[in-house]
């Protein structure tokens, strides 16, 4: 689709505006590039539970290192539990898909996101493949952090 629309903007701009034809090209190309590299760290740069911390990513888009210590509340949400996209506070990184995994933070946790961005938020909704796992070893970690 990119790759459409691009070529038939660049051909529009080209007799009138050649210079911003070939930028807007160049940054459709960048954006394409940006996209596949950002599929890939999906399946690449999974959630990893360590000793102390959570590394919670999103391919290129969000991550965070969350001290075990900063986590309240984890949860298999139904939902009813799950915050409305856009409320204030509240992180989705489960893509298209509802959240499986509901974490609640302490204290707001700063996640960096796009061009270095940081924004802070108190809860993160996750897609995982095997929740009730993830949660179990979760739990066992903090209980043996604590």
């Amino acid at each position: 689709m990119i790759a459409v629309e691009t070529a038939a903007f660049h051909l529009l701009l080209w007799s009138w505006h050649p210079w911003i034809a070939w930028t807007l090209t160049a940054l459709s190309l960048w954006t394409v590039v940006w996209l596949i590299g950002d599929y890939r760290a999906i399946g690449a740069r999974p959630v990893v539970l360590e000793p102390d911390a959570l590394l919670v990513r999103l391919g290129r888009r969000f991550q965070a290192r969350v001290p075990l210590r900063e986590i309240s509340r984890t949860e298999a949400p139904s939902w009813r539990d799950v915050p409305p996209k856009g409320s204030p506070g509240y992180l989705k990184l489960s893509g298209p898909a509802s959240p499986n995994v509901l974490l609640t933070f302490a204290r707001p946790v700063e996640f960096t996101g796009p061009a270095g961005i940081r924004r802070s938020f108190t809860r993160v909704g996750l897609r995982l493949d095997q929740p009730a796992d993830f949660l179990r070893s979760l739990e066992a970690v903090r209980s043996g952090a604590d």
